[in-house]
């Protein structure tokens, strides 16, 4: 199986309270810029006092962010869920699926994506998501629609792969029943977005070109934005996060929360602002137990296809520390005082 490299951050305030934060940074800089490696360099040097550059490292931001947080919270005896005005008590649980491998002659292997399908829905989630490349976005989706019974959503997620000779596959898409397109154009065609919401049942939504305010703001002039994917790693941590989901709220635009395949920590945090009233899009809230094998922290509890909003203090529960050392292939640890 695949190692999924992760870096946390732990934050020990003077009284000996420990915060943890997660930096949610893939192993390579692909999806973003920032990658795990690169983030443990950038968050080493922070300690040795250069300046963190929240811009260009959001996900390393986050991490410090998110331990401070955790420590204080600890200290208050409160809940991040409190912190951050969250009524509900459980979220609609939403699973993913990665892009549906091809063959050695360009096929697509679309049983596999099937099979993976109906082990999640088997397992309660109300949600499906599958991720969708060129040449896969009518066949995928139309595969997967016989799968998916009433009730379950079915959400596809291109990541700006695709371009304007994939409007016709995408307008088509309303008669497999997908519900939600996340992101199916580059960040800079907002052209297509715009014309692709004009006509779609389904709502397009923005991830990777929904990454500051401003941004937003600009699609939703240009007709090009029927919700936002609020990923508080990618904007920066839980502040920044809260900022576009108050943002959205008083513009009528819904909002779901994603996710970036965080260990148990990183997904209590996702939980606590996915309750907020306006995340009203199914989003990746599935506990991490669906990618990894081994979590050094406690997962989010899921019950009935939904998850429960976290409500102990802190972001979440403490970590075994045997694990984490197990894992642990590198450390950096400064005194600050």
């Amino acid at each position: 199986p695949a190692d999924r490299p992760l870096v946390v951050v732990a934050a020990t305030t003077g009284d000996g309270i420990v915060g943890w934060g997660e930096c949610s940074a893939l192993a390579a800089p692909t999806y973003t810029p920032e990658w795990a490696a690169g983030a443990f360099e950038v968050l080493a040097a922070a300690l040795d006092g250069s300046p963190l550059d929240e811009r260009a490292n959001p996900m390393a931001a986050a991490a410090v962010e998110m331990a401070a947080l955790d420590a204080a919270l600890r200290r208050d005896d409160r809940s991040l869920t409190s912190l951050v005005g969250a009524a509900a008590t459980t979220v609609p649980a939403g699973a993913s699926i990665g892009l549906a491998p091809t063959g050695p002659a360009g096929s697509i292997d679309v049983e596999s994506s099937l099979v993976v399908a109906q082990g999640l829905i088997s397992e309660g989630f109300g949600r499906i998501k599958v991720k969708i490349a060129p040449g896969q976005v009518d066949e995928v989706a139309h595969a997967l629609s016989h799968e998916v019974p009433a009730g379950v959503e079915l959400q596809v997620d291109a990541n700006g792969s695709l371009g304007p000779d994939h409007l016709m596959d995408l307008m088509g898409l309303d008669r497999h029943g997908v519900a939600v397109v996340e992101q199916p154009f580059p960040v800079d065609r907002v052209d297509l977005a715009a014309e692709l919401a004009s006509v779609a049942d389904a709502l397009v939504v923005a991830d990777e070109g929904a990454r500051s305010v401003a941004a937003v703001e600009t699609l939703l002039a240009a007709g090009a934005l029927g919700g936002v994917v609020v990923k508080p790693p990618c904007l920066g941590g839980i502040a920044p996060a809260l900022d576009m989901v108050s943002w959205c709220a008083d513009h009528g635009v819904p909002v779901a929360v994603g996710g970036m395949l965080e260990s148990g920590l990183g997904r209590h945090a996702l939980a606590a602002v996915a309750g907020l009233d306006g995340c009203t899009i199914i989003g990746d809230l599935s506990p991490a137990r669906q990618f990894l094998a081994a979590d050094p922290f406690p997962d989010l509890r899921m019950v009935d296809g939904r998850v429960e909003v976290p409500r102990k203090p802190g972001v979440a529960g403490r970590p075994d520390r045997d694990l984490l050392d197990r894992f642990t292939v590198q450390r950096v640890a400064r005194s600050l005082s």
